[in-house]
Formats: structure tokens, sequence, C-alpha cells
């Protein structure tokens, strides 16, 4: 015998081989309203929605079902459905962060950039410059060898009065400057670490102790430790 499950579907089949899109609509929305984690349902009840020109509900079970997928680690599927709805709305920041984080994992950096930078600019545009100085300071932690994302973020930490972070941000950059041999350049950042943490004493003693080594007055590096507003702006226009 049949369940009742199993008779709603063949009702919302026929109906949607008679043409009823409405009434094959509402079938599939009270299964979903039975098994709300009854995925691929779920999908279908979205394709529907797409064909009858109703975007927004569409979007809304993608999300569900990209939401999960993306909170149960599959990354690959999450991220083929974020694309699909970003194909009926291509500003849902929502999809675009969610991207931006698969990318990033799956070490696609140029992809999670790209993503990123979308939203800032986007943000910035409507005047949203907290949200924009978040996505700044997102993308520091993003590439390790982006040291002009890397310090973008250190000022926007600085300005919005987070100092500690900062001078964390300008630390973890001078000793990974050390490590590519820019010596001169790790010097600015570990300059700039100390500026903001005055109790960096080890800091402190290895700047005196460099420039005593170059017997020079002290001067910034050529790298762009603190860079300026137009510059972070171009870091989030790329």
């Amino acid at each position: 015998m049949a369940s009742a499950r199993e008779e709603a579907l063949k009702k919302a089949e026929k109906l949607l081989r008679t043409g009823k899109l409405d009434l094959a609509i509402a079938e599939y929305a009270k299964m979903i309203e039975d098994q709300p984690r009854d995925w691929n349902t779920r999908n279908i009840l979205g394709d529907l929605y797409v064909r009858a020109n109703q975007p927004d509900k569409a979007v809304a079970q993608y999300e569900q079902i990209a939401d999960h997928l993306y909170t149960e680690g599959f990354f690959p599927k999450a991220g083929a459905l974020y694309k699909k709805i970003l194909k009926i709305k291509p500003d849902l920041e929502s999809a675009q962060l969610h991207l931006g984080d698969i990318s990033a994992k799956q070490g696609l950096l140029a992809d999670a950039k790209a993503y990123f930078v979308g939203v800032a600019s986007r943000r910035r545009a409507r005047g949203d410059k907290a949200g924009a100085d978040e996505i700044v300071v997102r993308l520091g932690s993003l590439d390790p060898g982006d040291f002009d994302a890397r310090a973008a973020a250190a000022q926007t930490l600085e300005r919005a009065g987070d100092t500690v972070a900062a001078a964390m941000q300008y630390r973890s950059m001078h000793a990974d400057l050390l490590e590519k041999g820019r010596t001169a350049d790790a010097m600015g950042a570990l300059r700039e670490a100390v500026r903001l943490n005055p109790d960096d004493t080890a800091g402190r003693v290895e700047l005196g102790k460099a420039e005593s080594r170059r017997g020079t007055p002290k001067r910034r590096s050529s790298i762009s430790i603190a860079p300026s507003p137009a510059a972070i702006r171009r870091c989030c226009s790329r």
C-alpha cells in the first residue's frame, strides 16, 4: 500500500504533467512543511518557483539546501547551488560570501578575492563603510603572500580602534617578510607593530639592533605597510 507521501508525490507530478503549475507548487510546499529536510523535494520546489517567475521564493529554497550542504562540509555541491542562486540574484551577498569561503577552502584564492572584493565594492557604493572595512580585514587573512592586503587590514583595524589586532597583524607580517628575506620591509612592519604596541620590548630591541647595524637614520620601508585610503580602495576594486 502506498504511503501518504508517495500519494502526495504522485498527485504533485500529475498536476505538473497537466500544466497545473500553481497547484503542483502547493503540493510540493506541503511536502516540505511535513519534511523540511527533504532536500531533493525542496530543490524541485525551487525549480518550480523559477518556472513560476517567483525568484525570491526559489532562492529561499536553494539557500536552505546550500547552507545545509555548506554546514555539512559538502563544499563543491554547496558552491554549485550558490552559483545557481547568483544567476537569479547576482548581488546576493550571503551567496557571494559563502562562495568566497568555499573558494578559499579549495585553494582558489583569486576566485575568493573576486567574491569578497565584489561584496566590499557594493558595500562601499551604498555607504556601508563598516561593512566594507569588515571585508578589507577578511581579505587580509586570505592570502599570506598578499602583503598589501594584510597591510590594508592592519590599517583598517587601527582606524577602528583595535590596535592590539593591528599590532598582531604587523608582527605576523614581520615574521613572514623575514622568512622571505625581505629584511627592510620586515623592519618596516615591526616599526608599525611597536608604534601600536609600545610595550613590545622585544620588538624595540630588535629595531634598535637593526638600526645600530645599519648605522643610518630610521626610514620607512618600500612596502605599503600603512596604505592610504586610496590604496585600500584599489585593493577592494580589483
